[in-house]
C-alpha cells in the first residue's frame, strides 16, 4: 500500500498544493492528524475546491487509507482571510 510509503498527510498536502493552495497546514491531535487549506468564497472556486475534495478522496483511497473524513467548513466571519476552509481528518492508525 502507498500509505506504508508515503504518509497520508503528505498525499493530502500534495494534491491541495496541485490545486494552488500556497498556505497549507498540519495540526496533531490526540486521535488524528489534520490537513487544512483556505478556500474562497467565488463559486468559481466553490467548484475547483470541489473538484479538489474528490482529489482527495480519490487519492486517499487508492492508497488504502480508509479512516479519513473530507470536509469543507463555511467561514464564521472571524477568520483572518474572511473565508472558510477544506480540512481531511485522518486517524492515527493510518499514518505510517
Amino acid at each position: 500500500m502507498l500509505k506504508t510509503y508515503i504518509r497520508p498527510t503528505q498525499i493530502v498536502r500534495s494534491v491541495m498544493r496541485s490545486f494552488g493552495k500556497t498556505s497549507v497546514f498540519t495540526n496533531r491531535y490526540s486521535t488524528c492528524r489534520t490537513v487544512k487549506c483556505y478556500a474562497i468564497g467565488s463559486r468559481v472556486v466553490m467548484t475547483q475546491d470541489e473538484r479538489m475534495m474528490r482529489e482527495i478522496t480519490k487519492a486517499l483511497m487508492e492508497a488504502g487509507v480508509q479512516d479519513f473524513e473530507v470536509k469543507q467548513i463555511a467561514s464564521n466571519g472571524y477568520s483572518a482571510r474572511g473565508v472558510g476552509s477544506i480540512i481531511v481528518r485522518i486517524g492515527f492508525e493510518e499514518q505510517a
